[in-house]
C-alpha cells in the first residue's frame, strides 16, 4: 500500500471528492491558482501517489478521517 505523509494527507484533505478521480480533477484545477513551487511540488507528488493506486486502496485510506494536524 503506498504511504502518505502528513503534509500529503492534509493536502488530499483539502481538495478531497468521493473518488481519487475527483480528489486528483480538484488538485489539477487548483494548480494554476499556486504560487508557492512548494506546493506545486506537493500536489505533483500527491497526483503521482494517487495514480499509483486503485479507487478501492482510496476509500480504504478514508482520507475525510485522517485529518492530521501532528509531526509524521
Amino acid at each position: 500500500m503506498i504511504k502518505f505523509d502528513v503534509i500529503e494527507i492534509n493536502f488530499i484533505y483539502i481538495y478531497a471528492g468521493k473518488t481519487k478521480s475527483e480528489t486528483i480533477d480538484n488538485i489539477i484545477e487548483a494548480v494554476p491558482d499556486f504560487t508557492d513551487r512548494e506546493f506545486i511540488g506537493i500536489a505533483e507528488r500527491v497526483i503521482d501517489k494517487l495514480d499509483l493506486i486503485t479507487e478501492s486502496e482510496f476509500t480504504e485510506h478514508n482520507f475525510s478521517e485522517q485529518f492530521a494536524d501532528v509531526a509524521d
